[in-house]
């Protein structure tokens, strides 16, 4: 069989840790932003707070997840060339459920579409048109944490799981990267939507996502290196 870690590898290896500890990164800066800025409850707000600060209003409307997941795609794309050979079934399974989850996200975030809709309501004074709008604003946020968020957060727990759990029969990665991904992916199987089960288990699953990024940004850095 031949060897995973050769130089035809390596500039994804360094891309994917590059990726990782860029998603630790971006944890803390989404947080302070929904700390500063409480999400509005109301379609009228999300589009005031778009006329404020058009950035602030694609920033709550999780403008950084979009870049996070382009970044856990390279992540995961490291992982499958690594795991391959460990155990393919699983990972192909992982793959899909992976790759399918990513899709399904930014089919579902409005953030864009949300900025369109305030500029096209602060842009007219007519009654029937503005209602139109905001009609239209509850449907974009109906959309935004319904049924395609929800799939993409439990297909992504389930690809974790899967991930985490052949890095256990491997040797690239430390059984303690696989333990906290596990965790990880554990948690994640309850959409963040689901009330404050869901909620509360997105705000933990957190920690043992950012340990799990640095283990194994840590270890492709290494490999990257042979």
């Amino acid at each position: 069989m031949q060897n995973i870690d050769t130089k035809d590898w390596r500039l994804l290896y360094i891309l994917a840790a590059i990726a990782a500890f860029a998603s630790i990164a971006l944890i803390p800066i989404q947080m302070i932003i929904f700390i500063l800025w409480p999400l509005p409850t109301e379609v009228l707000a999300w589009f005031e707070r778009f006329d404020q600060n058009w950035l602030i209003g694609l920033l709550s409307l999780d403008l950084l997840l979009i870049v996070q997941n382009a970044m856990i795609t390279v992540l995961y794309l490291a992982f499958i060339v690594i795991l391959w050979p460990v155990n393919r079934a699983l990972i192909l399974l992982g793959s899909a459920f992976a790759f399918i989850g990513l899709s399904l996200y930014y089919s579902s975030n409005v953030s864009f579409e949300m900025l369109n809709l305030s500029q096209q309501y602060f842009a007219t004074t007519d009654f029937v048109v503005q209602n139109q709008l905001l009609g239209a604003g509850r449907m974009a946020l109906a959309v935004f944490v319904g049924t395609s968020f929800d799939v993409y957060y439990v297909f992504s727990g389930f690809a974790l799981l899967l991930f985490s759990y052949t890095m256990l029969n491997g040797q690239h990665f430390s059984k303690l990267t696989a333990y906290f991904g596990l965790i990880a992916g554990g948690l994640m199987l309850v959409p963040a939507t689901a009330g404050i089960l869901g909620l509360t288990m997105s705000i933990l699953s957190l920690i043992p996502w950012i340990v799990f990024c640095y283990l194994a940004g840590r270890r492709l850095i290494d490999m990257s290196h042979k």
